[in-house]
């Protein structure tokens, strides 16, 4: 649903691209101790912030649907009970 697509949206439009980035840069693009720094950045803090985000939005994901099996469970035992109930109140002999 909803929590996979933006788990994707952080895999297409900002792991992907910033990986892009870091192949270039590792390639030669640019040299010195700014990319330097840059690239220990990226791999560093960013990335793994990037990557834990999307951690988060997939356990999320996992207790959403926990919680929606759940109340999926009890409104069926609840309409169990209640159909019980109506069933023994409304017995004729």
């Amino acid at each position: 649903g909803q929590l996979t697509k933006q788990f994707n949206v952080i895999d297409d439009q900002v792991l992907n691209p910033l990986n892009k980035i870091v192949d270039i840069v590792s390639g030669g693009a640019w040299i010195g101790e700014g990319a330097n720094a840059f690239m220990d950045e990226i791999n560093t803090l960013v990335i793994p912030k990037v990557t834990s985000i999307g951690t988060e939005i997939d356990v999320t994901k996992t207790l959403v649907i926990k919680a929606e099996d759940l109340i999926v469970q009890a409104d069926e035992r609840v309409s169990q009970l209640v159909n019980s109930q109506l069933v023994d109140a409304f017995k004729f002999y």
